[in-house]
């Protein structure tokens, strides 16, 4: 069961890093486990929206959203990542829904990370 928590680490990190141009735990990525193993403080990942060069331009729920995917994707510690993917994919549609649904028209960068979460999406089998 931990590939598929492994292979999802994987997929997150890369959406983190075409959301926001950083390698997530301030660069270490993938090494963040062992970093925070040999580290007495726990090492945190940067939620994505405070790294985004408009933030503003999303809504406040799709914000929440987008952290809270991320945030969980890329956990530390694999036993805390998405368990199936329908979970994930449960999670990557109420984020989509988010971006697809704000009270105004969509801007670029939502329609940036709708198409985004819209691929991710597909890799994991959701329409």
């Amino acid at each position: 069961p931990l590939r598929f928590q492994s292979d999802q680490f994987s997929v997150m990190a890369v959406c983190y890093q075409l959301l926001t141009g950083q390698t997530p735990y301030d660069g270490l990525g993938g090494r963040v486990v062992l970093a925070d193993q040999q580290s007495e403080q726990q090492i945190v990942l940067t939620p994505a929206s405070k790294q985004l060069r408009h933030p503003a331009t999303l809504p406040g729920n799709a914000r929440h959203e987008l952290d809270a995917l991320l945030q969980r994707g890329l956990a530390v510690e694999p036993t805390q990542r998405f368990d199936t993917t329908t979970e994930l994919i449960t999670a990557l549609t109420r984020t989509k829904q988010s971006l697809a649904a704000p009270p105004t028209p969509l801007s670029a960068v939502n329609r940036l990370l709708l198409a985004s979460i819209q691929r991710v999406a597909r890799l994991f089998g959701a329409g």
